[in-house]
C-alpha cells in the first residue's frame, strides 16, 4: 500500500530538479530553423547526406502551412484499438487474449453510433508463438484487419476514414526477431494495400509525439556538415519536433508533407510508404501519418485533416473515436481474472492439469 504522506515528502525533495528550463535550447533551435526553412541548398544536401540521424524529405519550404478552409460535418469515422493479456507463467498456461474494440461514428444526415468488441484467444503452441513480441504483432494485425473489414462493409458514405491510434511506420519490427519481421510485415503491408485498392482512407494519429526528425535537421546545420561532429551535438537534445513546429504553426493548420526515411520503410511498396504532417488541433500539435497514395492527393489530405480536427474538437483535445475505441478494447483486472478462470475450467473439462504458482495463489489469498 502506498503511504501518501511519505510520498509527499519524497516529491518535495525533488522539487528543485524535477522541471528543467529548456528555453536556451528553444531559442537556439528557432534561430537555426529560421535560417534553414527556405534554404533550397540545405534541402538538397540533406537528401543525400549519410548520417545515423533520421532525416525526412519534404516539398516546398519547411515552414509552409496549410489552412483547413472548409469544415466537414457529414462524414463517417471508424476507430479500432486493441489490448491484450500476455501468457502468464504463474497461471500455468501459455494462452493469450487479444481484445479488439471498434467504434463507428456517423455524422450528418444519417447520424449514429455503433460499438463492438471481439475477443481472440491463442493457445501458444510453442515459446515463439506465445512470446510477448508475437502477441503484440498479432494485436496490431487484428486492429488493421478489423478496421479494413468494417470500412469495406460500410457502403454509400463518401467521407469515410479509418483513424488508427499510433504510427503507420512499423518501428517495433526493427527490433523484433527475424521470425516476427518476416511473418508480420508482409501481413501489415497486405492489409494497407487493400485500403489502397479499395480507395479507403486511413490515417495514424499520434498524440504528444516525441519524434525528432525535424530536430535532426537543426543538428545537421549546427555541425556545419561535419560528420565527425554529429555525435557531439548536445545543444538541442531535450526538444522534440512538436516544439519546433510551434514556432510557426497556428490553430487548425498543418505543415508541409514530410516523407519518412527510416530503414523499415525501405521494405514498403512505393504507394504505401509513410508520409507525415504535424497538425495543430487546437489543444496540442499531433502527428498524422498516411500512406503515399493519400499524401500525394491534396484533396484527400484536406479531408482527413478536417475530420481529425472535428474529432479533436468533439473530444476536447483528443479524437473522440479513438477514446471510445479504447474503452471498448480495454481489458480490466476483473476481466483478466475471468479469462484465467475460464482457462482453468477448460483444463478441468479436458482432464488437463494447470499448475498455478504459489506467488499467484498468494496474491489471491493473503494471510497474516
Amino acid at each position: 500500500m502506498l503511504d501518501k504522506s511519505k510520498l509527499f515528502k519524497e516529491i518535495e525533495k525533488i522539487a528543485d530538479t524535477a522541471f528543467h528550463d529548456f528555453s536556451d535550447e528553444l531559442d537556439l533551435a528557432l534561430q537555426v530553423w529560421q535560417g534553414i526553412a527556405d534554404d533550397n541548398s540545405f534541402k538538397k544536401e540533406t537528401e543525400t547526406l549519410k548520417t545515423e540521424w533520421l532525416l525526412p524529405k519534404w516539398e516546398g519550404s519547411l515552414s509552409d502551412v496549410n489552412k483547413i478552409v472548409n469544415k466537414i460535418s457529414d462524414y463517417t469515422v471508424i476507430a479500432v484499438d486493441g489490448s491484450q493479456v500476455y501468457p502468464d507463467k504463474h497461471q500455468g498456461s501459455s494462452c493469450s487474449l487479444i481484445n479488439i474494440g471498434s467504434v463507428i461514428l456517423n455524422y450528418g444526415k444519417s447520424s449514429g453510433v455503433k460499438f463492438n468488441s471481439i475477443p481472440y484467444v491463442f493457445s501458444g503452441q510453442n515459446d515463439e508463438e506465445s512470446s510477448v513480441e508475437i502477441v503484440d504483432c498479432k494485436r496490431e494485425e487484428l486492429e488493421f484487419s478489423t478496421g479494413l473489414q468494417i470500412a469495406q462493409e460500410l457502403k454509400g458514405q463518401e467521407n469515410k476514414l479509418l483513424l488508427f491510434d499510433g504510427s503507420l511506420i512499423f518501428w517495433h519490427l526493427e527490433s523484433k526477431s527475424n521470425f516476427a519481421k518476416e511473418t508480420y510485415l508482409g501481413k501489415y503491408l497486405g492489409i494497407l494495400h487493400q485500403f489502397y485498392r479499395d480507395k479507403l482512407l486511413i490515417a495514424g494519429y499520434i498524440s504528444l509525439p516525441k519524434s525528432k526528425e525535424l530536430v535532426n535537421l537543426i543538428r545537421v546545420k549546427l555541425t556545419d556538415w561535419e560528420p565527425q561532429s554529429f555525435g557531439k551535438i548536445k545543444t538541442v537534445d531535450n526538444i522534440v519536433d512538436s516544439q519546433v513546429i510551434s514556432f510557426f504553426l497556428k490553430d487548425f493548420q498543418y505543415t508541409t508533407i514530410f516523407k519518412n526515411r527510416s530503414r523499415i520503410v525501405e521494405d514498403y511498396p512505393a504507394h504505401l510508404q509513410p508520409y507525415f504532417v504535424y497538425v495543430d488541433v487546437g489543444y496540442e500539435i499531433a502527428r498524422i501519418e498516411v500512406p503515399a497514395w493519400i499524401a500525394q492527393d491534396k484533396e484527400k489530405m484536406d479531408k482527413i485533416i478536417a475530420i481529425i480536427v472535428d474529432q479533436c474538437i468533439k473530444g476536447y483535445g483528443y479524437p473522440v473515436c479513438l477514446a471510445e475505441a479504447h474503452e471498448q478494447a480495454v481489458v480490466k483486472a476483473i476481466d483478466r481474472d475471468i479469462f484465467y478462470q475460464l482457462i482453468n475450467k477448460l483444463a478441468l473439462k479436458n482432464k488437463q492439469q494447470i499448475i498455478t504458482s504459489q506467488k499467484s495463489m498468494k496474491k489471491r489469498r493473503m494471510g497474516i
